[in-house]
């Protein structure tokens, strides 16, 4: 073999162990908050409150006529933190509607709408949303389209929340 063809046998295998280089450097990184948008088929919320305490344990049990729209914000890896968990909001869908708006005390405690942190330390808790607007629209069998509006509250003036996605059943 001569010089010139082991030239271009050596700049081919540079160029091919550039472009491996590069695609292996060019992995996605994960990119937070992770926020997600579900729809839990046949579920209800239950919340078990203990000595007049404004947190309440919560769990999503079957019901045969209701949903129950959950959304949550992931903003790190837990992983990385045992007892941590993240905010969500959850309230319960009446899948025959293909539109509903729930504003006042009354309409967000008949939907059982809630949030809270998934876990910590004391494990997942959960507190009644009282203020706010809910509104959604059916936009197949599957999916809605839902925006959840909520005011700050006194402890955390600056963190109110207008959260908009598809919600799409589990």
């Amino acid at each position: 073999m001569n010089n010139f063809a082991n030239s271009k046998v050596i700049k081919l295998s540079f160029f091919v162990l550039l472009a491996v280089l590069m695609l292996a450097g060019c992995k996605e990184k994960e990119v937070w908050p992770k926020e997600t948008y579900e729809m839990l088929n046949k579920r209800s919320i239950k919340l078990v409150t203990y000595n007049n305490s404004s947190l309440s344990q919560f769990s999503f049990e079957e019901s045969a006529n209701k949903h129950v729209a959950v959304y949550t914000n992931q903003f790190m890896d837990l992983s990385q933190c045992n007892d941590c968990g993240y905010p969500f909001v959850a309230f319960e869908v009446d899948p025959s509607l293909s539109e509903f708006s729930y504003s006042s005390a009354q309409e967000l405690e008949n939907i059982r709408a809630i949030s809270g942190q998934t876990s910590s330390i004391f494990g997942p808790y959960a507190s009644p949303i009282r203020s706010g607007s809910i509104s959604g629209r059916k936009t197949t069998d599957y999916s809605w389209i839902i925006t959840i509006d909520l005011p700050a509250d006194s402890t955390k003036p600056s963190e109110s929340r207008k959260i908009k996605g598809v919600f799409t059943l589990k």
